[in-house]
């Protein structure tokens, strides 16, 4: 199966267009559980002190943040038989599965600075694996038609297979570690099975993949290629766009906290809280998607982040013994807001990039794509370390077992992911209404191509 180029009428069948978003599935089951269980990993099975662990996380990202753009600009470029995206996605599928079993079978060591040297060389493997493939990925609906309300339903069709892998990879992990075996043998066996699930689904992504795509001229230099930023539309939107996953990155990796030593609850409750959160994800989406082009980008982010907001700041009310039922409400309005982000902020991107090629008259999606997929991983790791952060503040201390945390900690679990987000989300919605007039210009023909769009969001 092969996916084709469409011309600017025509519309791509169902399996083309699941071919091309059975990919995010993998994605998103591959990209979710090192946010959820990487650092309680680090801290409690490889006994990492927290402030080491947190900065594992996050240091691999910065190197992505180079990597990315670089990887963006040289899909851009390629000639090759197989097309200029083929082979980043088939090499960025294997390795992915390859690193992400050597990220979870990381050996503890006598020495913490060895263990500590250790995890960070397999995160950043795994890291720069994933976005081989993710990079040219996300840039592909450019190249599969050339008719805006195609490729806004490519890209709708793409979320909700996002958000489906999320659900696998917020609920499935945390059941396999314990039915598998609890400790590194559980996470090393768990890992074993998650990567390949993603695989499976990125070698379907990988086979649809269209060879056509003529390469275009690439940017003399990574330095050169930063120029995109001049673009105020791409730039403030980016920068935003990064406050906002810091606060959810950080609101995801303290959830483990929050469970075991705020709750006092087995790690299995995790499971129906991610899964109540990944499922109001996608019951709101069509909503979200309706709403887009009739209040605008900014008002439906901004109202998707308060909606976020709403849910984390009713976490603060937690105590020990409260079961995760009590708090599926505010999980669900998470998860909603969660997927109002998701689905203007990507329109957004596709919106901006729209205005760049137009206003520069030169195409570069894949260099801005991967500027975006870096800076959202950069995000992703400091939202842990965010959360690292507080823990280490209050008085966390790693590898003790439940109920000898200080008390200052467990309010340092409640403050990173309840008021810690909140305080973000709202800056962010606040950042949004201020530059409503860089980001909602032109807004007649976006909402014509918009509601098109979810007229059509149907596979049909």
């Amino acid at each position: 199966m092969a996916l084709a180029l469409t011309g600017e009428a025509s519309r791509l069948r169902a399996p083309a267009v699941l071919g091309y978003a059975a990919g995010s599935l993998g994605m998103g089951v591959y990209s979710t559980v090192p946010g959820i269980l990487l650092l309680y990993y680090m801290t409690q099975v490889l006994a990492l002190p927290v402030a080491l662990a947190s900065l594992a996380v996050l240091l691999p990202k910065l190197v992505i943040l180079v990597a990315e753009p670089t990887i963006g600009a040289w899909s851009d470029g390629l000639r090759s038989r197989w097309g200029r995206r083929r082979p980043f996605l088939l090499a960025g599928a294997v390795l992915s599965a390859a690193t992400f079993v050597l990220l979870f079978n990381t050996p503890r060591q006598a020495d913490p600075i060895a263990t500590f040297a250790t995890v960070s060389l397999a995160y950043l493997a795994a890291s720069l694996a994933f976005s081989l493939f993710a990079v040219p990925y996300v840039a592909l609906p450019a190249e599969m038609s050339q008719d805006g309300a195609e490729r806004a339903r490519i890209v709708g069709v793409r979320m909700m297979f996002v958000f489906a892998g999320v659900l696998v990879g917020s609920a499935a992990p945390p059941l396999l570690v314990q039915r598998l075996g609890s400790g590194a043998g559980g996470y090393g066996r768990m890992a074993a099975v998650i990567a390949a699930v993603s695989l499976g689904c990125m070698l379907v992504t990988v086979m649809a993949n269209p060879k056509a795509g003529a390469p275009v001229r690439a940017p003399a230099s990574a330095l050169a290629a930063l120029s995109v930023l001049r673009f105020p539309p791409f730039a403030t939107a980016l920068a935003i766009y990064v406050l906002v996953m810091t606060g959810s990155s950080a609101l995801t990796a303290a959830a483990p906290y929050f469970v075991t030593y705020v709750l006092d609850a087995p790690s299995k409750e995790l499971a129906p809280i991610f899964t109540i959160k990944v499922v109001a994800a996608l019951a709101s989406m069509a909503i979200w998607t309706w709403m887009t082009p009739r209040l605008g980008f900014c008002r439906t982010w901004a109202l998707a982040l308060v909606t976020a907001l709403a849910g984390a700041a009713t976490l603060f009310s937690a105590h020990a013994g409260q079961r995760s039922p009590d708090f599926l409400a505010a999980f669900a309005a998470i998860g909603a807001g969660a997927a109002g982000v998701q689905v203007a902020a990507f329109a957004l991107l596709a919106e901006v990039t729209a205005r760049f090629r137009t206003a520069a008259r030169h195409q570069r999606e894949g260099l801005m794509t991967g500027m975006w997929t870096a800076s959202e991983k950069v995000a992703l790791a400091l939202g842990p370390a965010v959360t690292g952060g507080l823990l280490a503040i209050t008085g966390f201390v790693s590898a003790a077992p439940a109920g000898a945390e200080p008390a200052s900690a467990l309010e340092g679990a409640k403050l990173a992911i309840s008021a810690a987000p909140a305080v973000i989300f709202a800056l962010s919605a606040a950042a949004l209404l201020l530059t409503r007039p860089v980001l909602d210009t032109d807004r007649a023909h976006r909402s014509g191509v918009l509601l098109s769009a979810s007229r059509e969001q149907g596979l049909g």
